[in-house]
């Protein structure tokens, strides 16, 4: 490799708008950073040393990774040069600054002016002077704020690479503690560097799993996978994905799957001051991968210095090892679940029932199975009936925990079968208060606690854990379309409708959040503002039974009968099997009591999922008095309402 053409006292070179401190790593446009990641930077610094020289694939290889290093190497290298030209805002085709020489390597196309330190000092705009050293103070390189020093990822390379293929980890590197106490953290979507798109379930899954094993911690708030995902092939600086999120911590890194070897690669970052705290890598085969996963969720909360629990400890403590196979399948479980569309949720639980055949002890895919089969049975995505589907959550959901007590989500999921198939509201309210014990950070059974204590009236409660769910998964619309209904509930529906205004800002194709806001409309009698929501939700979603029972009901709110029984048909004509409930609440508005009564005792003997808001559906307060209503409460057995048996 050439010798560095750059002097001695050097420390930044300026290209076009840009400038690049090779010192501590970064790069600015116009005086503001960009972020970027280790081996893009590297690979810029390079290229700049040598402006308008061909740099081979070879020299980039040999200056980032070792012959040993764990990676596909053209993989890599692509991706990274990618990441480069993104940053840049080149173009492979018409470049500017990075011309590609095929299959020889690269070369650096733009002017580079290297600057001294002393002309950097005057020439250096204020978020730059920041970051320059001060006056006759040493040149050693201090960290920066988002990359440590070349010297120091040298160094870091060189202990953390040129160790063999079957160590089970590397050695991290060593870092300054934080100035400040961190209290929260998100881990952001795990980058998949196996050079093969059909693994990305296997980057979330490891995602899922490292934000799992940190939510055991309940002293630290650990932002939610569904917030977090929103943030996967961002190009966010990580300060604003900080702020966004409201933490105090982001890790971030990558996973490699290559056979049977898994390697991940993790780096913590405080937010303010925002510098570097952590950076290691830990290699494991698949058979130990939970021990991988507990190792890099130890070392993160060490680095933070968060005081565990002897509970936590345990918990935090290497699981029993689990077949290759079963966890793959389960992952592929997860991931297919977390689409939650049809095709999703029939494939998630057929990979769950692939886990448990491949390894019956493993716990897991059990509470997985119970997830799929109460989505099945309960709700929009109507796969099973619900007769059918509560059980088998439950048995699933029993077997999970008598595997393995300690998890959140398996109490959670027979929290839930209980709650919406059973009407079990005691036993449901235990178990999700044990999740809760067990994983305060788990949003999703603060959330479906919520429902539960919502849908008994028990407004104020049920808003507390419609807002802490919403503090640990922000950005997660159903959370905020939740914690609407229940402001709304008590009193507070402008709050309501503003909170829902900025979902929509935030993500405007979310028709469930349009349908929420044009119900609180509604029900303040602003009927042209929720037809118009109703109708922006269909656009995305379609004209289905649900959205026509919606306008059907504005329409008679309305005064506009005729709309109201055209649409009526409509919906008799799109039907293959009437759901009463809907049916039910549309003859509420017309103020047809009879027909409204009559559809609401079908859809209580078809198990209609719509009849669990029997109890705070605000179109039946007309006939709340009738004692036919009342007899269909107490058969929903609601707590503090007398049983009729």
């Amino acid at each position: 490799m050439a010798s560095l053409q750059v002097p001695v006292r050097s420390r930044r070179a300026r290209f076009g708008v840009f400038a690049a401190d090779l010192r501590s790593g970064e790069l600015y446009k116009q005086g503001l950073k960009i972020k970027l990641q280790d081996h893009p930077f590297q690979i810029l610094a390079l290229l700049l040393e040598r402006p308008g020289e061909l740099v081979t694939r070879q020299e980039l290889r040999d200056r980032l990774w070792s012959a040993d290093t764990f990676v596909d190497f053209d993989v890599g290298l692509n991706t990274a040069v990618k990441r480069l030209r993104d940053a840049l805002g080149d173009d492979a085709e018409t470049p500017r600054f990075i011309e590609t020489l095929h299959r020889r390597g690269y070369r650096f196309l733009a002017p580079v002016q290297w600057e001294s330190e002393s002309a950097i000092a005057q020439t250096a705009t204020p978020a730059e002077a920041k970051l320059a050293p001060h006056a006759g103070h040493s040149s050693t390189a201090r960290l920066s704020t988002r990359w440590i020093l070349p010297a120091w990822i040298a160094l870091a390379a060189t202990a953390a690479l040129l160790v063999s293929f079957g160590a089970p980890r590397v050695r991290h590197i060593f870092l300054p503690a934080a100035a400040a106490r961190i209290q929260s953290i998100a881990v952001l979507p795990l980058e998949n560097l196996s050079g093969d798109p059909g693994q990305e379930y296997f980057a979330d899954g490891m995602t899922d799993a490292l934000i799992a094993h940190l939510a055991r911690i309940n002293s630290l708030r650990v932002i939610s996978r569904t917030s977090v995902m929103r943030y996967k092939a961002a190009r966010k600086p990580l300060a604003q994905i900080a702020r966004e999120l409201n933490v105090d911590a982001i890790v971030e890194g990558s996973v490699v799957r290559s056979g049977n070897r898994v390697r991940i690669s993790a780096e913590l970052f405080q937010a303010a001051p925002e510098r570097q705290l952590w950076a290691d890598s830990y290699e494991r085969d698949m058979a130990d991968v939970v021990a991988l996963e507990d190792d890099v969720s130890r070392a993160v909360a060490r680095e933070i210095q968060i005081k565990l629990t002897p509970q936590e400890q345990a918990r935090m403590q290497t699981g029993r090892p689990v077949q290759p196979a079963a966890y793959e399948a389960y992952l592929r479980g997860r991931y297919f679940w977390n689409l939650r569309t049809m095709d999703g949720v029939k494939k998630s639980a057929a990979y769950f029932q692939e886990a448990i055949r491949d390894d019956p002890t493993y716990a897991l895919p059990y509470a997985g199975l119970a997830d799929a089969y109460n989505i099945m049975g309960f709700g929009v995505i109507h796969l099973m009936d619900s007769n059918e589907a509560g059980p088998k959550a439950i048995a699933a959901a029993d077997k999970a925990l008598a595997l393995d007590d300690s998890q959140a989500e398996a109490h959670t999921a027979l929290a839930f079968a209980l709650h919406r198939f059973k009407g079990d509201w005691a036993g449901a309210e235990r178990e999700y208060q044990r999740a809760i014990q067990l994983n305060a950070n788990y949003a999703l059974a603060h959330m479906w606690y919520g429902h539960l204590l919502f849908e008994v009236r028990r407004t104020k409660q049920a808003c507390d854990e419609f807002d802490r769910a919403r503090n640990l998964d922000p950005i997660n619309p159903n959370v905020s379309q939740w914690l609407a209904a229940c402001l709304a509930e008590g009193g507070h529906s402008d709050k309501a409708i503003s909170l829902l205004q900025e979902t929509i800002e935030f993500d405007p194709k979310r028709p469930n959040i349009r349908w929420a806001l044009g119900d609180l409309y509604e029900r303040k009698g602003m009927y042209p503002e929720a037809i118009r929501q109703y109708e922006k939700g269909a656009e995305v979603n379609g004209r289905d039974s649900y959205v026509l029972a919606l306008l059907a009901s504005a329409y008679a709110g309305s005064g506009n009968s005729t709309e109201a029984e055209k649409l009526l048909r409509e919906m008799k004509r799109r039907e293959g099997k009437e759901n009463p409930y809907l049916f039910a609440f549309v003859y509420a508005r017309m103020g047809r009591t009879e027909d409204e009564l009559r559809y609401l005792e079908e859809a209580y003997a078809d198990h209609s999922w719509g009849m669990i808001l029997l109890r705070q559906e605000w179109r039946f307060d007309p006939v709340r008095s009738d004692p036919r209503f009342q007899s269909l409460l107490q058969r929903m057995n609601y707590p503090g309402i007398p049983s009729s048996k």
